[in-house]
């Protein structure tokens, strides 16, 4: 297909975005998240999903017509965040911020690489690199008396949670940490008080 020109794309928006903005607004009180029971379960644990398809569910020929590929996505989405070094972080800084005040950046960086090598990667990240990683995602370390640590105060494990839950990684949910509760309802993290 060829690329359209901008002159076409404002003659297509200009001829079509009312009508699907009027559709949208008389469908508005029907658009939920909540999806039918007989979806496929990769739909229906899938966000993205779950917000193209809000206000089509009744058409079961637009949500056949699509969900080969929004799995497609899904699937793909799922392969890439397996060797994704900001998802294993988290995967790595989880358990800990669950259970302990901190947790070096030499340990964190073991159980990261390992993480990583058991998924195929075969790229070992040093401590600085995972410092670097760990600075991008906004969690600032501290030096103690034997070298850098990530301290788990109540900010950090907020991001921590907040990332989680926008990665849409499934980690085991906490029944007694706040956060991990705040971030089973949607739309939470990107609240604040």
């Amino acid at each position: 297909m060829a690329c359209l020109t901008e002159v076409e794309q404002a003659r297509l928006a200009a001829r079509f975005q009312p009508q699907f903005l009027m559709f949208r607004l008389h469908n508005l009180a029907n658009m939920t998240q909540s999806i039918p029971a007989d979806w496929p379960p990769a739909l229906a644990e899938s966000a993205l999903a779950r917000q193209l398809l809000a206000c089509a569910k009744e058409e079961r020929a637009v949500v056949e017509a699509v969900t080969p590929l929004l799995l497609s996505y899904q699937q793909e989405h799922q392969e890439h965040s397996l060797l994704d070094p900001h998802a294993a972080i988290l995967e790595c800084i989880w358990g800990p911020a669950h259970g302990s005040r901190q947790v070096r950046i030499t340990e964190l960086q073991e159980d990261f690489n390992g993480l990583l090598r058991s998924r195929g990667e075969i790229y070992e990240y040093s401590v600085k690199e995972v410092g670097w990683k760990l600075r991008h995602m906004s969690f600032e370390r501290v030096r103690d008396g034997a070298g850098k640590v990530l301290r788990f105060t109540a900010g950090i494990r907020r991001r921590i949670h907040k990332l989680v839950y926008e990665l849409g990684l499934d980690l085991p949910r906490e029944s007694t940490c706040p956060d991990c509760l705040l971030g089973q309802t949607p739309g939470n993290y990107g609240k604040t008080a």
